[in-house]
């Protein structure tokens, strides 16, 4: 499945391909003053550098990521479920790809099955 970017015609962004941004991209628009003079500008992605810690795996990774995708992350229950249930979201990351692959081995190897939802008091922390 394509992601967003991909089927309007835009390639994912290369700093896309090193974290997780599910699916947001860089947009342009307009800046407009007073005089309502409009100037071109960007809205880049609100992105955040996150330790996730892997059950699977049994390690910490550091990655960056949307906003988007830590309530994505939050809302799957935990960082495992995400990676191995949300193929859209990850689609445009080679981070996301190598890991999923690396957990489906581990998990081959194990024969257990992925953790289930976990609920948390803040769901946004």
């Amino acid at each position: 499945m394509n992601s967003a970017a991909e089927m309007f015609g835009r390639g994912a962004i290369n700093r896309a391909k090193r974290g997780i941004y599910a699916g947001k991209t860089v947009r342009f628009g307009n800046n407009v003053s007073f005089s309502k003079r409009r100037t071109r500008r960007t809205f880049k992605p609100n992105i955040q550098t996150k330790t996730y810690y892997s059950k699977i795996l049994d390690r910490e990774i550091k990655l960056r990521v949307s906003t988007k995708a830590i309530r994505c992350i939050n809302k799957a229950g935990n960082f495992d479920t995400f990676i191995l249930q949300k193929d859209h979201l990850i689609a445009d990351s080679e981070v996301a790809q190598q890991l999923r692959k690396e957990m489906q081995k581990t998990l081959n190897k194990q024969q257990v099955m992925p953790p289930a939802r976990e609920w948390t008091k803040f769901p946004y922390y």
